[in-house]
């Protein structure tokens, strides 16, 4: 039997990648550009040898693995990670109404989990006569799509097609921590056309469970969506050791069916299915960018990031900034 360990394929450096590396627990030896020009060479390289990159997804902090926010908030104490929570979120599913899962470890078991908390989540909106009336069209998708701008935890995970933008999220927070940016490519996913979106989640999540991650844009965006140029990617639940979405990156398990490691030869390794890939964004990185910002070289912060009521009353915390004030005679 073969001891399951986490793989860092050489596809960076087997693809002339520049930016150096960096080793990071997570996602393996990835390039770890020190400069904003040097991130968009890096980021032009990665998006030329895959030939068709859609979107990236920019994290704070590499010791966070890729899952959307309901993996996070639901499968998470049943992972390990935080156990004595566990019982405590059993509690809070039977006072939600939510059926009893198998609390196990699998991908399959999690995705339970998840299916049936978003599900309670749909039933609770449309019950609700002050929530639902604008959403008396929309497909439960489309509701899930409203919750999570709203900060709800869903099974949407956010990416853009502007790297800028991915960068201005992993580099606004956890200033002395490296960051990742992950890129999706269009090979891992299939693009879900508004004419495809099932009215339930019953149909949706047989949809996400019999093919490849979809690539989402809702038909009906908001300032915030339009802003970042975003999109989502929805996948069922995969044990990948960087985290949840079901594509091969170029860190997997020495399981992994493209794996080869034969004694008395270098192991190999099948890219064909390699769709996803990292670059890191060191504090180095981060300082770079934030001085560009603050300067107006890019034309981002939190005002243009999150363009609504709730963004500008959030940039205007007691924590932030004071903008600039002429002085007074």
């Amino acid at each position: 039997m073969v001891d399951r360990q986490p793989i860092s394929l050489p596809w960076y450096d087997e693809n002339s990648i520049p930016g150096g590396r960096v080793k990071l627990k997570n996602f393996g030896s990835v390039p770890a550009p020190s400069s904003v020009p040097e991130l968009i060479e890096v980021a032009q390289r990665i998006a030329l040898a895959d030939g068709k990159v859609i979107g990236w997804r920019g994290q704070a902090h590499e010791a966070w693995k890729v899952e959307p926010g309901a993996a996070r908030r639901i499968h998470r104490p049943w992972n390990g990670v935080q156990p004595k929570w566990s019982r405590n979120v059993q509690q809070m599913l039977d006072n939600l109404g939510v059926a009893r899962v198998p609390m196990g470890d699998s991908p399959r078991s999690r995705q339970g989990a998840i299916e049936e908390y978003l599900r309670q989540l749909v039933r609770e909106v449309r019950s609700s006569s002050s929530l639902s009336q604008p959403l008396v069209r929309a497909s439960d998708l489309e509701v899930l799509t409203l919750l999570q701008h709203y900060g709800t935890a869903t099974h949407l995970l956010d990416i853009s097609s502007n790297i800028l933008v991915a960068l201005w999220i992993a580099a606004t927070n956890e200033s002395d921590k490296t960051g990742i940016i992950i890129a999706f490519s269009r090979e891992a996913v299939t693009e879900l056309l508004p004419s495809d979106v099932s009215p339930t989640l019953w149909e949706h999540f047989a949809q996400i469970r019999s093919g490849r991650p979809a690539y989402w844009t809702p038909p009906t965006t908001t300032p915030r969506m339009t802003s970042q140029q975003g999109a989502f990617v929805i996948s069922q639940i995969a044990d990948q050791p960087w985290g949840t979405v079901d594509v091969t990156s170029t860190f997997v398990w020495n399981d992994h069916p493209g794996w080869n490691e034969r004694p008395g030869s270098d192991p190999s390794f099948d890219y064909t299915d390699v769709h996803s890939y990292f670059i890191a964004v060191t504090p180095e990185l981060k300082k770079d960018f934030l001085t560009s910002t603050r300067t107006g070289v890019f034309g981002l912060n939190h005002a243009t990031v999150y363009p609504d009521l709730p963004g500008f009353a959030e940039s205007h915390r007691h924590s932030s900034e004071v903008p600039y004030v002429p002085p007074f005679d």
